[in-house]
């Protein structure tokens, strides 16, 4: 009895493995679409091997052949829907599974400067994304990968944010409005016909592959309700905003140094720097001797400054109006301009270290 059952278990498994006879029929598999996966072997132990691991991974087919580059044999032949390249993979089998886990992620991006331009700002695709805390949760993962996975589709991009102490994550969930209490969440967000705000469609429930299918299905349906933004918190605010007439009486009539960020409406990059700005002049707010300041230079022409790129900066020391120090650094993060202000200011420069 136990034979048969055996018996039985193995014809299930070998119909999730499609078999490859011939070269011919090896050269056409490769050029076909799809994720896919071939074992290249003449060794019993390893077939069944593969066999077990194609139950345990579902977003790729599962092939074997023991007539194809039967002198390199063992090994497994990798290839992706989103790759033009074939990974050759010799290692032991039994780390096959998490090697394909690991090369599977790109079906869920992280929600990065690059991923965040192409939601926020091209407007063409909607999002699916997951909000994270920084200690993340290895099931929600798993379970938002294989969603992705089921559902790919060229309207959509899957992306996670993880809520971390770092200025893009920050700005993020600031735009996002989301508080820790809403996290982890997982909510479709629709830019395609933004005005102010995006439409967004907030999940609800226990997150299980079943539900998140049904909770795609039923936006497609158009039965979801619209999420309702929360107003957004007043903060307090640490950056002047300048105009031609305060420009002298901020900037040059005064003994503070003074640090003016030239920006522009249609700067996409100026959108991005706001938060990196904000947040230097929230951490260095103690300095009494300090102004951070910014000014619209595409509406204002400040006479003696020639600004041909934004975002653009300038630092004038308390004892040399005259002479403004542009901050020249490509990469214009936190750090970088903490320690720009430190080496050019003329008052010393206090900043609070957990900031950072």
């Amino acid at each position: 009895m136990k034979g048969i059952l055996f018996a039985c278990f193995i014809n299930i498994i070998l119909a999730e493995v499609g078999f490859i006879a011939t070269r011919e029929e090896y050269d056409k598999k490769i050029e076909e679409k799809g994720n896919r996966c071939i074992l290249i072997s003449n060794k019993e132990e390893d077939r069944k091997s593969f066999e077990i691991i194609s139950q345990a991974v579902k977003e790729f087919e599962f092939y074997y052949t023991n007539e194809v580059n039967a002198k390199e044999a063992p090994c497994v032949m990798i290839l992706r829907d989103f790759e033009e390249r074939q990974i050759t993979y010799k290692e032991p089998l039994d780390k096959l599974k998490d090697f394909l886990i690991e090369h599977s992620k790109d079906y869920v991006k992280t929600l990065d400067m690059i991923t965040s331009l192409e939601i926020f700002y091209k407007k063409d695709k909607k999002a699916i994304l997951l909000i994270t805390p920084k200690e993340e949760d290895k099931h929600i993962n798993e379970v938002f990968r294989l969603f992705a996975i089921s559902k790919q589709s060229s309207n959509y991009t899957f992306a996670k944010l993880i809520k971390k102490n770092e200025d893009w994550s920050k700005k993020l969930i600031k735009y996002l409005r989301v508080t820790d209490k809403d996290i982890p969440r997982i909510e479709i967000f629709d830019p395609t016909e933004m005005e102010d705000r995006p439409k967004r469609y907030v999940f609800e429930g226990e997150i299980e592959l079943s539900k998140l299918q049904k909770f795609l299905d039923d936006y497609e349906q158009g039965v979801l309700t619209q999420f309702n933004e929360p107003e957004p918190e007043p903060e307090p605010e640490y950056v002047i905003e300048l105009t031609i007439s305060t420009y002298k009486l901020e900037v040059l009539h005064n003994d503070y140094d003074v640090l003016v960020y030239f920006y522009a409406d249609d700067c996409i990059l100026c959108n991005l720097f706001e938060s990196v700005y904000k947040s230097v002049a929230e951490t260095l707010k103690d300095n009494k001797k300090l102004k951070l300041t910014k000014i619209n230079g595409g509406k204002n022409k400040v006479k003696g400054i020639y600004v041909n790129s934004y975002p653009s900066i300038y630092l004038y020391p308390s004892d040399e109006k005259d002479y403004p120090i542009p901050f020249t650094e490509e990469v214009k993060n936190k750090r970088n301009l903490i320690d720009f202000l430190k080496e050019h200011c003329k008052h010393p420069i206090h900043e609070i270290k957990e900031d950072l």
